[in-house]
């Protein structure tokens, strides 16, 4: 309150503040609200099913929708520590892939600047000159004007080597999501009941808004019909 972000929404927080080290409390806790709303969204009191159309989809990238379900639950279950893992959608090829995160970290391009790979406390005598120094430095392609490297490297709007795509799906793998419910074995237990209570018509409306078939949802107003509430204020928190 009382700054200039003091209206910005989170995912832009998360934008903004993905390369400054300086605001690493910052970016954590936008990031962190960004996640865990894409985490409670896709939630439902009871159990859905994916749409037929939707499931051709997954079976595109995953080859089942079985495997996709054991894929996700192996994944989040092996991950030792607490973070994310999501499915996220590319924007122009349109297929799905797994993807983890850590801690706060942000499956967004636009905070793929934040690679942090120093100890910004002990990277020199003077930490805060040493953060201004590291989260003022472009990334640079030394390989020369070819390569797609060099290609971000021409006005992208991401870190060289960021991932063109966006979430659709997330479990939260935090400790806390899971250890008062089902105990300190019971992680496995809470991920497959997650699953069983994912709101696939939010996924897939999630799904709609990226990659080359959005152009056959105009604006998402059916989807935005069916889904009522639960996609609006998904969408009025990041966009």
């Amino acid at each position: 309150m009382g700054t200039a972000d003091a209206t910005t929404k989170p995912q832009r927080l998360v934008e903004k503040y993905g390369r400054s080290s300086e605001q690493a409390s910052l970016f954590n806790h936008a990031s962190m609200a960004c996640n865990n709303h894409t985490f409670f969204s896709c939630l439902s009191p009871r159990k859905t099913e994916p749409s037929p159309t939707f499931v051709s989809e997954i079976k595109d990238s995953f080859s089942s929708y079985e495997t996709l379900r054991i894929e996700m639950i192996e994944t989040a279950d092996a991950m030792f520590g607490p973070g994310f893992v999501w499915i996220v959608k590319d924007e122009k090829l349109g297929d799905m892939k797994l993807l983890c995160t850590y801690l706060a970290g942000s499956p967004h391009k636009l905070a793929h600047f934040r690679s942090q790979q120093n100890d910004m406390a002990t990277y020199n005598t003077n930490a805060l000159s040493a953060s201004r120094m590291m989260s003022g430095r472009e990334p640079r392609n030394s390989a020369g004007s070819f390569g797609s490297y060099s290609r971000n490297a021409a006005g992208s709007d991401h870190a060289l080597g960021g991932y063109n795509s966006f979430p659709i799906l997330c479990v939260n793998t935090w400790e806390h999501a899971y250890l008062r419910d089902y105990g300190i074995g019971g992680k496995r237990t809470y991920l497959e009941r997650w699953w069983d209570r994912v709101d696939w018509a939010v996924v897939e409306g999630n799904a709609r808004l990226y990659g080359p078939e959005m152009k056959k949802y105009p604006a998402n107003a059916k989807l935005d019909a069916r889904l009522g509430n639960s996609f609006r204020k998904h969408q009025s928190l990041t966009t």
